[in-house]
């Protein structure tokens, strides 16, 4: 009897998945593709900070090409912004997702900034989010090296 109650009930993500398919779309919007996978087995068991250091190093792509990877802080609660910071701009307004994690540590796209809050969505569900500055614990730039 419980397996149909089981069956019913909606898929929880893990939160490697989301951070990864967060990670996934926000690489692919500037060209490079990645599997959730791949980037699940680089992060491994790590969360938060630890995992965004993960992802850094020369890794191969799901086209088989050998890139460098990184996650570049861009902004964080309670830390002195990067120095870099106007590419957190320049990257939104060209319509170039970045990674935001909230308090909570739900992983997000971050679309736009706009004074007090951020519009972000959900790699997994796509749902729109209008979130509080006092909400997002980290605000993460996917790079590659050289581009």
């Amino acid at each position: 009897m419980a397996l149909p109650l089981m069956l019913a009930m909606p898929v929880q993500a893990e939160p490697a998945n989301a951070l990864a398919a967060t990670l996934v779309a926000c690489w692919q919007a500037r060209g490079i593709r990645f599997t959730v996978e791949q980037v699940i087995a680089r992060i491994g068991p790590r969360s938060g900070r630890a995992a965004l250091l993960a992802m850094a190093g020369a890794t191969i792509s799901a086209d088989e090409d050998e890139v460098e990877t990184a996650v570049e802080i861009m902004w964080e609660a309670g830390a002195v912004p990067s120095p870099s910071l106007p590419l957190l701009a320049r990257d939104l307004g060209a319509g170039l997702p970045l990674l935001l994690i909230t308090s909570d540590g739900r992983a997000l796209l971050l679309h736009a900034l706009d004074g007090g809050s951020a519009t972000a969505s959900d790699p997994l569900s796509g749902q729109r989010l209008t979130l509080p500055m006092n909400e997002i614990t980290l605000i993460g730039r996917p790079v590659i090296a050289g581009a």
